[in-house]
């Protein structure tokens, strides 16, 4: 007999919880857990054996097709597997996503309603509401009518809802999808979601949410306003983590008009236990954009830890969220695209002592193209000047203890395109927070910076090479990467959805002849 079945069952189990996949638990025979019924008997036997296993399942809503099988006869054997794996989880709670065949996850595939929009299906998910624990739904507006029936009674272990929703509008009704009042419900997310539009009547208890996304990519419709999310915020009290795409315009006003002055009197919004914040301001009329300033100044957010603005309007005149900075808080994390001028950034970055990670971007979007204005003023090579350690600011000329930001670790700098900095300018700042740090300044663990090749590749290799205090920060574990990209104007706004490089010892990117869209457009990193 094979030592391995020598094995207790509780070590074997426990072997087999390390092949399990990390995300999306799909019913494919080359995959765990099915991979692991497929073996031997007595693996099999472990694994059927072994409810845990059996809590996960993503249902992706395309098949293949068989001569011998009508499209009912399949749908139905589809249904069955379901049904199987998750009875074998044994009444434990379910993490279950469904994606429906019609959405874009599948554009790949043939788009027929062979599945996705077939009752059966939904109607076996709906059947063990009572061990929902998870719920990850990608449907159309209409599929959400299959779990119309259900109220919280049935749904007493739901903890997360995600909805991301498509196609035509949601039927008019007066409480749509009663379970979302779950008792246990902490976590909501929306995605381009008509369900917004029915925002006040839905029946979430949102004073017992700690974490709350509504996010639009897509048209106004399915976003925010600032009405709206001022609403919502003055009921959601215990938030712990909040993101929100926001519309630059208020809900009873003209959507698009600077004739008047629309009138914008938030009441404060205390938010006692946020500790993340992620907003993004959306375009919209420049007779709104005095109205984000009054918005950021009605947070009361004392625990906040990580900020992230990065809005796509090219017209704010400054930091719109500086209300909260000047207030006490606990940022360590920081995300922006610096709008506004010079002074209004360093001044941030005095009053955000704390920071462990910066991210800062000087480039904007509007109306999904690049703004004529890349080169923003609060970004250039004074920055690295001011982040140099123990460099004394021109306006204080005789202190040499005002070093922004001192416990930084890791930045990541998208520069304007037409900025001419050279590696030599870079050199100074990457040393003296790495090599040559003062004692009381924390060393960086990863430097990104992305900008315009203003020299030769061999160069700024010859240059990096040659400097011995850089290798010694590089076999301590710096992770530096430095991305040069051709002064030219990018075709396309940079995608939120891109995947960023593979860490990396030292890299300096190649340039390339014309911009790439996703992998290789820069754009802010999601901390």
């Amino acid at each position: 007999m094979s030592k391995i079945h020598a094995l207790p069952l509780e070590l074997l189990q426990n072997i087999f919880s390390f092949c399990l996949p990390t995300s999306k638990y799909k019913m494919f025979p080359k995959e765990a857990p099915l991979l692991l019924t497929h073996i031997c008997r007595r693996w099999r036997e472990v694994a059927f054996s072994t409810p845990q296993f059996w809590t996960h399942l993503h249902v992706f809503a395309r098949f293949g097709t068989d001569d011998n099988l009508t499209k009912k006869d399949l749908i139905s054997r589809y249904g069955e597997a379901i049904k199987v794996w998750l009875n074998r989880a044994s009444g434990l709670p379910l993490s279950i996503s469904f994606v429906t065949a019609d959405s874009e996850e599948c554009h790949e595939f043939e788009r027929d309603d062979r599945l996705g929009s077939d009752p059966h299906i939904l109607g076996i998910i709906a059947s063990f509401s009572r061990t929902w624990f998870h719920l990850n739904l990608k449907v159309k507006y209409q599929q959400l009518t299959h779990f119309s029936h259900l109220t919280e009674n049935d749904v007493p272990l739901l903890k997360t809802i995600e909805i991301e929703s498509f196609g035509t509008r949601w039927p008019a009704r007066k409480q749509p999808l009663p379970f979302l009042s779950a008792p246990s419900l902490k976590s909501v997310f929306f995605w381009n979601n008509w369900l917004l539009s029915e925002l006040h009547p839905l029946p979430i208890r949102w004073g017992t949410l700690t974490t709350l996304s509504i996010l639009s990519w897509h048209d106004m419709v399915t976003s925010l306003d600032l009405d709206m999310a001022v609403t919502l915020l003055s009921q959601c009290s215990n938030l712990v983590v909040c993101s929100l795409r926001i519309m630059s315009r208020l809900k009873y006003s003209s959507a698009w008009s600077d004739s008047a002055e629309p009138q914008f009197h938030p009441p404060p919004l205390q938010l006692y236990h946020l500790e993340e914040l992620r907003v993004y301001p959306e375009h919209g009329p420049t007779s709104f954009l005095e109205h984000w300033t009054t918005f950021f100044e009605a947070l009361q957010v004392p625990e906040i830890r990580h900020l992230e603005v990065t809005g796509c309007h090219d017209k704010v005149p400054q930091l719109p969220f500086m209300p909260i900075i000047l207030r006490p808080h606990k940022i360590e994390t920081m995300t922006l695209v610096a709008h506004g001028s010079k002074e209004d950034l360093i001044e941030c970055l005095r009053a955000t002592p704390l920071l462990r990670r910066l991210a800062l971007s000087s480039q904007t979007c509007h109306h999904e193209f690049w703004t004529d204005d890349v080169a923003n003023p609060s970004m250039d090579e004074s920055l690295l000047h001011y982040l140099t350690a123990s460099a004394p600011f021109d306006d204080e000329p005789q202190s040499d203890t005002l070093t922004l930001c001192p416990f930084l670790e890791e930045i990541e700098f998208i520069f304007p395109l037409n900025l001419a900095i050279s590696v030599e300018r870079i050199m100074p700042f990457l040393l003296s927070r790495t090599t040559l740090a003062p004692a009381d300044v924390s060393r960086l663990r990863r430097a990104h910076l992305y900008l315009p090749l203003v020299e030769s590749q061999d160069s700024v290799h010859d240059v990096l090479n040659s400097c011995t205090e850089l290798g010694t920060a590089l076999q301590a574990g710096l992770d530096l990467y430095m991305f040069y990209y051709p002064e030219t104007k990018p075709k396309h706004c940079p995608q939120s959805s891109a995947v960023f490089p593979a860490e990396r010892d030292f890299t300096i990117s190649q340039p390339h002849d014309d911009w790439k869209p996703r992998s290789e457009i820069p754009h802010l990193r999601r901390w």
